[in-house]
């Protein structure tokens, strides 16, 4: 953990599996919607933050 994560309120997420061999398929895969087997983009976790005036700052990603 970095120094800026142990003083920064939010979720952590320890011992997550990747669920896509790379850095942007995970990611989309992760924090996008998915209905009957189908991926919607334009419905993830970004766009949801917007519609309730929330702030993301960022991810951080540390690789193993």
């Amino acid at each position: 953990m970095t120094p800026f994560m142990s003083k920064t309120n939010g979720v952590l997420f320890n011992n997550y599996i990747s669920a896509a061999p790379s850095t942007v398929l995970s990611l989309t895969n992760s924090f996008s919607l998915r209905e009957y087997n189908k991926l919607e983009v334009n419905n993830n976790i970004v766009s949801l933050a917007k519609k309730v005036d929330i702030i993301l700052i960022g991810f951080q990603i540390r690789e193993c």
